[in-house]
């Protein structure tokens, strides 16, 4: 209907143009496409401004104009809805690439403390493995210091035993020829 009214608007029939306006401005009610009823508004105040019925022209020019804002209104809702929800979609993935940092970091970390633990540990041991091998050979040493100093304190009882006999030798020899001496005297 609403070609037809353009259609028979431009061939200047402002009657059958004004009926089939109506019959759309109607079905654009029922079916409340706001944007369909603010342009077949401007239609009808058109219509009836042809046919000099300035009042109704001026009341659908208002209701054309109210019902434009409306449209305006309500587009200019949407897309700020839609910038919102934009915003907010992007401050999510922000948030989302923030915590992920964050918890890329938190492994790191924890990955450097267990690499950290590790060495220490591993260090640990080996300086327990260096302080036992220092003790046993200080202790071997230690062993075979005592065992030297009991083989010379043997070896030295043994040459004070020696030097003994053989002084107790140089005396019986000295004593068997005095004897020797004294029964050649005799």
């Amino acid at each position: 209907p609403r070609t037809l009214a353009e259609v028979y608007q431009r061939l200047h029939q402002t009657g059958p143009a004004l009926r089939y306006a109506q019959e759309a401005y109607a079905l654009a009610l029922e079916a409340k496409n706001e944007l369909l009823q603010a342009n077949l508004s401007r239609l009808l105040a058109q219509l009836h401004g042809q046919r000099g019925h300035y009042r109704q022209a001026y009341q659908l020019a208002q209701e054309h104009s109210r019902l434009q804002q409306q449209v305006f209104d309500q587009e200019k809702t949407r897309s700020l809805a839609d910038v919102e929800a934009r915003y907010q979609s992007q401050e999510k993935e922000r948030n989302i690439k923030l915590l992920t940092q964050r918890a890329q970091l938190q492994q790191l970390a924890a990955r450097q403390q267990r690499t950290i633990r590790d060495a220490a540990l591993v260090s640990s041991v080996f300086l327990l493995v260096a302080i036992v091998v220092v003790y046993g050979r200080y202790r071997s040493r230690l062993h075979t210091v005592n065992l030297l100093n009991q083989q010379k304190k043997a070896i030295e009882q043994q040459n004070e035993e020696k030097a003994l006999l053989l002084k107790e030798v140089h005396h019986r020899v000295k004593n068997n020829l005095q004897i020797v001496l004294s029964l050649l005297n005799t």
